[in-house]
């Protein structure tokens, strides 16, 4: 092991986390080192606007898999109350 510093959270096992801490931080990536999440409006607005497109997304791909027959005959398809809510992708 290397002699930057370690996270040292507590990991399920109960055991100190050994992954290198992020710089100026004082824990991993894993353990809260990296981001703190939005502090803004308008990062929360981005956040809301990345998982609606996300969804999309997936919505999308799960009905071309399913016209080309790679998906289970129960599936029903893009729900169009969904695709009404969130609309359509950002480009």
């Amino acid at each position: 092991m290397t002699l930057s510093n370690r996270c040292g959270a507590r990991t399920r096992k109960g055991a100190p986390c050994q992954a290198p801490v992020v710089k100026g931080r004082a824990r991993c990536r894993m353990h809260g080192g990296l981001s703190t999440g939005p502090k803004t409006a308008e990062g929360w607005v981005k956040v809301r606007q990345a998982y609606r497109d996300a969804l999309l997304m997936r919505l999308l791909a799960n009905e071309a898999r399913r016209q080309r027959g790679e998906v289970a005959p129960y599936y029903g398809g893009t729900d169009p109350v969904l695709l009404a809510r969130f609309g359509g992708p950002r480009v």
